[in-house]
C-alpha cells in the first residue's frame, strides 16, 4: 500500500510541476501545421497540373512547327495558306482536347480564351483557301490574330505562375 501511495504522490507531483513549468515558460508547440500542409499539397498539385498542360501544349506546337519545316524542306515551292492551315488546325484540335478540369477557374478561363484565339486563327486560315483577301490585307489580319494569340498566351502563363507554376520557355 505504501508503494502504491508513493507512485500516486510522485505522479501528482510530477504532473503539477509540468503544469507549473508550462504555465511559466509556455507549453511546447508542434511546428507541424496540418492546414498549411494540406494547402501546400493542393498548391503543388495545381502547379503540377498547370505545368503539365502548358508543356503538352508546347509539345503540340513543336510538333506543328516540325511538320511545317519538314514539309517545306520536301517541297520546292513555298507552302500555301491552304497547306499551312492544315497544320494549324491539327495543332488546335489536339491542344483543345487537353484536360483543364480541376484547375483554377481563372486559369481555365484564360486557357480557353487562348484556345479560342487559336481556333479563330485556324478558321481564318481555312477561309483563305478561297483567297478572299489581298496579300496586304491577309498580312494585316494575320498580325492581328497572332497578337491575340500572344496576348492570351502570356496571360495564361502569368496566371499559371500566380499558382506556383514555372515554365522553361
Amino acid at each position: 500500500m505504501k508503494s502504491a501511495l508513493s507512485i500516486v504522490a510522485f505522479t501528482v507531483t510530477f504532473g503539477f510541476s509540468v503544469l507549473l513549468i508550462g504555465l511559466l515558460f509556455g507549453f511546447p508547440q508542434s511546428n507541424f501545421d496540418y492546414t498549411k500542409s494540406t494547402k501546400t499539397n493542393c498548391y503543388d498539385q495545381t502547379r503540377y497540373k498547370i505545368e503539365r498542360l502548358i508543356n503538352q501544349d508546347i509539345r503540340n506546337g513543336e510538333r506543328r512547327d516540325s511538320m511545317i519545316r519538314r514539309f517545306e524542306r520536301k517541297s520546292s515551292e513555298k507552302m500555301t495558306i491552304s497547306e499551312y492551315s492544315v497544320f494549324v488546325k491539327r495543332y488546335v484540335d489536339k491542344s483543345e482536347r487537353l484536360n483543364d478540369s480541376g484547375l483554377p477557374a481563372e486559369f481555365q478561363e484564360s486557357w480557353r480564351e487562348h484556345m479560342k484565339a487559336w481556333r479563330d486563327y485556324s478558321n481564318f486560315l481555312n477561309k483563305q483557301k478561297y483567297g478572299s483577301f489581298s496579300n496586304v490585307e491577309f498580312n494585316d489580319y494575320d498580325i492581328e490574330f497572332n497578337n491575340e494569340i500572344n496576348r492570351t498566351w502570356y496571360n495564361t502563363l502569368r496566371i499559371g505562375e500566380s499558382h506556383g507554376a514555372s515554365f522553361n520557355l
